[in-house]
């Protein structure tokens, strides 16, 4: 398994029931493909994400959620070395029995599926390479956060390098 300090792991947005999917939707490998059903939450009048499933390159996740046959389905394919430019994810309260409402994302062409309502959450995206979810799930999905690569930080310059530039924008002492 992949060291999970590389990595982070957004607080999923939604209400708090289902079953947690673990590790099940992210992986050390940049997501490929993800697919999404939406439509009637189970039980509710509004829409929601109903099942999510995540492909890096051969490999796949199972699908997450309970969609039937007749739910709406979108899928978005990513070029090799593709990043996203930003993620949103909108759903309930957390303390609630609420769902996750939509996913929507931008990288080298837009993304939506899900419905309309529940609070907007940006999604932290350390590097911009998209790893996939962590979250819970039922019948719907009940909750959901990004995985994304953390931010590499460049090492520090050699302390001369820093003394010397140092010395190049001071200016000239008074005699």
């Amino acid at each position: 398994m992949p060291n999970r300090n590389d990595y982070i792991f957004n607080k999923p947005v939604g209400g708090r029931g289902g079953d947690s999917f673990g590790d099940e939707l992210w992986s050390d490998t940049p997501v490929s493909e993800v697919e999404a059903w939406y439509g009637h939450a189970w039980g509710a009048d509004f829409t929601v994400l109903k099942g999510i499933k995540v492909h890096w390159g051969r490999n796949s996740s199972r699908r997450v959620g309970q969609p039937s046959d007749g739910e709406l389905h979108t899928s978005y394919s990513f070029a090799p070395n593709e990043r996203v430019r930003w993620m949103t994810l909108k759903g309930a309260d957390p303390g609630s029995q609420g769902r996750c409402d939509s996913l929507s994302f931008e990288a080298n062409n837009p993304f939506a599926a899900g419905g309309t309502g529940g609070s907007p959450h940006n999604e932290d995206l350390g590097n911009h390479v998209f790893h996939g979810f962590v979250g819970k799930a039922a019948g719907d999905i009940d909750s959901l956060g990004a995985v994304f690569h953390r931010r590499r930080h460049k090492p520090s310059a050699r302390l001369e390098d820093h003394a010397e530039a140092q010395r190049t924008m001071d200016p000239p002492a008074e005699k």
